[in-house]
Formats: C-alpha cells, structure tokens, sequence
C-alpha cells in the first residue's frame, strides 16, 4: 500500500505564480490622448515701463541716452527690446533691435530744437510682445557760448576772410594763408597772397582744389595744396565785381550778384566746370540786384539770403533754385531783420545765421550811413521760418564753418561808429555747438 507524498515546495510556489498572474488584465491599450495635460499656453513679458529720458523732458542733449525698466517673461523665456524713436507720435522707425540691454546710448545727434517720440517694445522670442508707453522730449537749442575759445588765435586781425574745409583741414585765406585741424591752433602757410584782397573774396573748395574768385580784379586763382598758388590766365567773362558769393552746386562753381567797378549792382548767374570756362546762367534773374549777399547750398537747391540793392537799402528775402535760372522767392521778409555781409553756415540739418550789418529808420530801411553791426544769432530747419537764439557781439565779415560737428566762428568787424573807417577787427574763434 502507498503512502501520498507532500507536494514539492518548489511546485506549489510556481502554481501560485500562475494563477495570481492569470488573475491581471493582460490589455495593452494606449492611453487616451484625450486625457493628456494641454500644453501650456506662451504669456508675453510683463510690462514695464520707460525710465529716462523722462516724459516733457526740454533741452536734452542731441545724444542721449535711453533707459527702461527690465522686463520679466512669466516663463522665463529670454527677453529682448526693440526702440522706436522718430518724430510722429506714434514712432514707426526703429533705432535698434533685439537689445539685451535695458539701455541704449544714440551714437549720433538729433536735430536741434526738435520734439521726438519714443518707446520700446520686449520680446520673448515665441512671438510674445509687450509694448511700453509713448514718451516725448525736445532736444536743446545751440549752444551759444559766454566767451570765446581764442581771444587771440595767432593770425592777425581780419575781416571779409574766407574759411573752408579742404584736404581734412580747415583753412584760413585772406592776405595770408593758414591751416588749423581743430580751428584752435593755427600754422602759417603764406605769409602774403598775390590775391590780397581789396574787399571780400569768396572762395571754394571744387575738384581737389581751392579757387579764389577775385571779382574786383575779375582774377581766379587755385592751389592743389593751399600753398602753391596759380592765377588763370583767361579774362573771365564776367565782370569785374566785389560783393558777390560763391557755391559749388551740382559739380559746377557759381557766382551770384555783386558790386562792379562802375557801381552798377548785379542779379546775373554765372557757372563754370572747371573754373576757367564759364557760363552765362542767366544775366538778370528773378530776385533783386544785390551784393553782400548770403548764398548757400540747402535742400539741393542754391540759396540767397539778405544784401544790399541801392534802390531799396537792406535786404531780407529769401529766393532759391534747383538749377540756377529759375528763383524761387521762399519768403519776401522772413521775419530776420535785413543785413548785409551776415555769415551763414549749413550746420548738419540746420542753417545758422549769425551778424553783419543792419539798421532801421522805424520799419522802414535806412541807407548806409545808418548801419550798425549786429550781433544776432538766428536758426532755421527749413530755411524760411527762423528763430533768434541768442548772440555774441557785433560783428560783419566773419566766417561761419562746420568743423566735426561744431560750429566755428571766426574773426570779423565791428563798428565803433557809423563812418565807414571807425572798424575795430579781430581775431578770435568761437564754439558754437
């Protein structure tokens, strides 16, 4: 007869493996998309707001620089800013971008006496845009300054000069020559010109060269160096004269109005190519017959300011022309008192007019002998409207030249008295910024 055996351990054990795991749901069924999380969703930086320059802000400097707060990105995305800066007040143009920085130095000036807007908008890259507000601030208006830089600058004292830019130099022509690269220190080239003037000389720089035009002894002379000096040899057509301007305008030299020898006043137009040949523009143009005239280049068009027409005194019109026949008049009186032998400088975007020589009797204009120096400062964005904005002293037959970005006054007249020989010269520099 059996005995029944014990089940073997081992085996029980594998016997309950198999049921406990026949005992599980086997399925492999994927998840329900359904019931995943949502992604979640990008939120724009957070807003922050404008620090300097601050809002109404006057007489900011040309170059400021711009500040805002940092602004935080809930997700912690990186944040970066665009600045908009420009005139309307909503500013379209931007000034810089994608700037990590929360501050931005402009690198160059403003117009002056301008009102600008602007704002700065953060980016987090994933198409989040956060816009601060609208700010506005006026840039400041020249600086005019106390005293001069030189009171006496080295070269002797003068008036009815010319002062130009020429081969990166600033250079000084009248009876003598000078060259200075800062305007404040000063070499000597030619102790005594053949050209000494009798009466102002207009002079240019056309063609890697300087002219002198030399109307009373109907005379042009250049130099390729400012040193060595060649006269033409042709008799210039036109007449001899004193008084009149000179420009270069669309790759040509012209001379404009004057005085003849006869004491006739002119109004006719001459250009030339390369200063030997010259053109007959027009021999009586639309403004009046004047001398002492201001003309400049501006808006490309060629400009006259002011004067002297022996039939109505003092001048203060405004006429300009994009081709030197047909004048346009901008203004019969443009709000500047009329003078003569001013000095005028296109200063970047800006026209600075500064002195010569005016007088009144009342409102109306008085002859010659009533002249006194004028020591007024006037500033124009368009070349019509204009603004006084300040002054030094009195003075005609200075020069008024842009050097690197400031205005240099130089030298000049001014009457002790009405007679024509009580003038006092000197020989100064001024910074006009």
């Amino acid at each position: 007869m059996r005995t029944k055996q014990p089940p073997n351990a081992m085996g029980l054990m594998l016997i309950i493996a198999l049921l406990i795991g026949c005992s599980k749901d086997t399925s492999t069924t994927d998840p329900d998309p359904n019931n995943q999380p949502p992604e979640q969703e990008n939120q724009a930086p957070l807003s922050f707001n404008l620090l300097g320059v601050d809002d109404g802000d006057f007489e900011v400097e040309l170059s400021p620089q711009l500040s805002w707060e940092e602004s935080m990105d809930p997700d912690g995305d990186t944040v970066t800013y665009d600045l908009y800066l420009d005139r309307n007040s909503e500013p379209k143009l931007q000034l810089a971008n994608e700037l990590n920085a929360t501050s931005y130095q402009l690198e160059s000036s403003l117009n002056r006496n301008t009102e600008y807007f602007w704002n700065v908008e953060a980016k987090d890259g994933k198409g989040g845009v956060t816009s601060s507000d609208i700010r506005s601030f006026l840039t400041r208006t020249i600086k005019v300054p106390a005293v001069a830089e030189i009171s006496n600058a080295g070269f002797s004292e003068r008036a009815f000069h010319s002062t130009l830019l020429f081969q990166d130099n600033l250079w000084l022509i009248g009876e003598d020559v000078w060259r200075s690269w800062d305007g404040l220190q000063w070499i000597q080239m030619v102790s005594e010109t053949d050209f000494a003037p009798p009466a102002a000389i207009p002079a240019v720089s056309f063609d890697d060269k300087l002219f002198i035009l030399k109307g009373a002894a109907n005379e042009i002379w250049y130099s390729t160096d400012g040193t060595n000096w060649i006269t033409l040899n042709a008799t210039q057509p036109f007449s001899e004269r004193f008084g009149h301007s000179a420009v270069v305008f669309n790759e040509k030299i012209w001379v404009i109005g004057g005085n003849d020898t006869q004491g006739n006043f002119t109004n006719d137009v001459w250009s030339s190519t390369n200063g030997l040949n010259w053109e007959l523009v027009t021999l009586s143009a639309d403004f009046p017959v004047r001398y002492g005239h201001n003309c400049f280049v501006y808006d490309n068009k060629i400009w006259i300011l002011g004067g002297y027409n022996p039939d109505t005194g003092l001048l203060g019109d405004i006429w300009n022309s994009s081709d030197g026949i047909n004048w346009v008049s901008v203004t019969s009186f443009s709000g500047l008192p009329p003078r003569q032998f001013a000095a005028l400088a296109v200063w970047d975007n800006d026209l600075i007019l500064y002195g010569g020589e005016g007088g009144f009797t009342g409102t109306v204009l008085s002859n010659t002998n009533q002249i006194e120096t004028l020591d007024d400062i006037w500033h124009s964005t368009d070349g019509e409207n204009w603004q006084m904005v300040g002054s030094i002293t009195p003075r005609s037959g200075h020069t008024l030249t842009d050097l690197d970005g400031k205005l240099l006054l130089i030298g000049g007249a001014y009457r002790t008295g009405f007679n024509n020989f009580d003038v006092e010269r000197t020989n100064d520099v001024w910074l006009i910024e």
